[in-house]
Parts: C-alpha cells; structure tokens; sequence
C-alpha cells in the first residue's frame, strides 16, 4: 500500500503536509527523498502487536459479517491422518491466486478458503461457493489443512501424537523445525 501511495507524487506530498499540519511534526526530510525511499521498497514494516490486535478488534464488525455470510463446512479426519493446530491456526487462501501478483487475496474473494482446526478430528471449513455441512475428508484434505497450518505458525504446531513424520512435515512445510507440542 505504501508504495501505491507514493508512486502518485502529488497525491503523497499533499498527504504527508496534512499529517505534518495535523500531527504539528514535519518528517525531518524532503517529502520527496521519502517518496524514492518508499518506492524502493527496500524496508520491513513491523508493528507492534498491541497495535495489529487494535486493528483486528475495530474491524471485527466486518470481520464476523463476513464469517457468517460464508459457507461452512466441518471436516472429520481420516483414521490415519488428524489436524494439527498452532499458534496462529486460522488460515485463509485463495487457491487459485498467482503468487507473483502485486495484489492479495481478501476474504471477500469469492475463491477464498478459511480453514482452522478445531481438534485433532474436526475443522472448519469456509468458502463462498464450497460445500456445507458435515462432511468426512479425505486424506489429502487432512494433509492440505495440516500444510496450511503448519506453515502459519509463528512458534508452536500442536498434535494429538509424536513421531519422526510430523516432525519431518513440520519442518517441510515451515522451514524450521518449530516446537512440537503434543496435547
């Protein structure tokens, strides 16, 4: 966004002389040096997490609007694969998004996929177009939720069970080899 921002020039000098006349703080800098350093993109935003559960708590008016206009749909696990969860378990993705596009995906996407685990047999599932109600899944739904799970964790997966496979998925799927709990 920053940098659709500054890449209209006009646009982004007028936007950042009216912060510096409501906030009483000029940037220290020529307004368009920080629009070339913004363009380059050459920068992580970090926010502090107080700041991103503020956001997340304002727009949840929206937010379970939205939830509850989708489908849903819980899924039951096969006999040889169960949901993990983590610490980040909800997901969502559109499946048939280009990767390499400028632009993300929303959950007002009609392809959206929601998914989060609700224990190591049963997770939701919601869509716009997909199915609803109580469904069995098959091993390679399991194995796509748990890949999805997984490689949202920020620190910590969780399974009903241990063993060197989970250990090896994790690590696949995360590029590390986050903590494991078994609960």
């Amino acid at each position: 966004m920053n940098i659709i921002w500054a890449s209209h020039r006009k646009g982004y000098e007028a936007s950042v002389k009216q912060m510096e006349k409501e906030t009483g703080k000029e940037i220290g800098m020529p307004i368009e040096e920080l629009r070339q350093f913004v363009l380059k993109g050459e920068y992580d935003i970090k926010v502090a997490p107080q700041f991103s559960l503020a956001l997340t708590l304002a727009d949840f008016e929206s937010l379970h609007k939205i939830f509850f206009n989708m489908r849903w749909a819980f899924l039951k696990a096969t006999h040889e694969h169960k949901f993990l969860s983590g610490d980040n378990p909800l997901f969502y993705d559109n499946p048939t998004h280009d990767p390499r596009s400028f632009y993300g995906v929303g959950l007002a996407n009609k392809k959206i996929e929601v998914t989060f685990p609700i224990s190591k047999d049963i997770a939701a599932f919601g869509s716009w177009e997909g199915p609803e109600g109580y469904i069995q899944a098959k091993n390679n739904t399991v194995k796509t939720i748990n890949c999805r799970t997984v490689s949202s964790a920020l620190k910590f997966v969780f399974s009903s069970d241990k063993s060197d496979d989970l250990r090896r998925f994790v690590t696949k799927y995360k590029g590390s080899s986050p903590k494991v709990i078994v609960s």
